[in-house]
């Protein structure tokens, strides 16, 4: 799917599903639209990437302003969607590359992020690569590329986290969890939902319905040329 896609492109190019799961890549941006279990009409997680930056702290004699309430994401954007059938032990998957987009139209960075389903599981794999235009030099949690993730503002989910083994409740707003985060529902109506986080040790919770995975990223090509 390339080219001028975001017009003719089929629905169901961007769906992947088995008994188990059913996911749909966004259209415009690449990153995951909807995360569906085998019965459920509610999205269970939306997922797009990002990098993050502050905007600078208001001059003196102004009130003061934490950091996290000066936070500016950049935008998502797709060129290329494609479908690539299972091969070499992996299954069917969906890739996009695009940009990382500031309001200013500014590119910001790079991205591929490769979607699949395993087989016989309720599980979706995500890779991605991000590469940014510019050196994260400022704090971490002030300048960091993120895959974000995203439930309904109306569910009422308790966010837990992996520590020394065990699922611990969390109500940080900057946390670790190197292997897994959990969100439940709070009266135990719906499905649980994990991400396995693979080793990202730093996450943060950015709104009440979102939590933010800071990622490493590699150099874009003219980060490589001048460093």
């Amino acid at each position: 799917l390339q080219g001028d896609w975001s017009s003719d492109v089929c629905s169901s190019d961007l769906v992947l599903e088995h008994e188990l799961l059913r996911i749909q890549v966004h259209r415009q941006t690449g990153g995951l639209l909807s995360v569906r279990g085998p019965t459920g009409r509610g999205n269970r997680l939306s997922q797009r990437l990002a990098v993050r930056t502050t905007r600078p702290p208001p001059p003196p004699g102004m009130p003061w302003e934490d950091p996290s309430e000066r936070a500016v994401y950049s935008g998502m954007e797709a060129d290329v969607i494609e479908r690539l059938p299972a091969a070499d032990g992996r299954g069917e998957a969906i890739v996009s590359r695009g940009r990382l987009t500031s309001a200013e139209r500014r590119q910001v960075g790079v991205f591929t992020q490769r979607v699949e389903l395993v087989a016989g599981l309720p599980l979706a794999l995500i890779d991605v690569d991000v590469r940014l235009c510019d050196p994260c030099s400022d704090s971490l949690f002030e300048r960091h590329a993120t895959c974000r993730f995203a439930w309904n503002e109306n569910e009422d989910l308790e966010v837990r986290r992996s520590l020394h083994g065990q699922s611990i409740a969390t109500e940080r707003r900057r946390f670790t969890a190197p292997w897994f985060i959990e969100l439940l529902p709070q009266d135990d109506a719906g499905d649980r939902v994990a991400i396995l986080t693979g080793g990202l040790s730093w996450h943060v919770r950015s709104s009440p319905h979102m939590i933010d995975s800071i990622l490493p990223h590699q150099p874009s090509r003219s980060e490589e040329h001048t460093s």
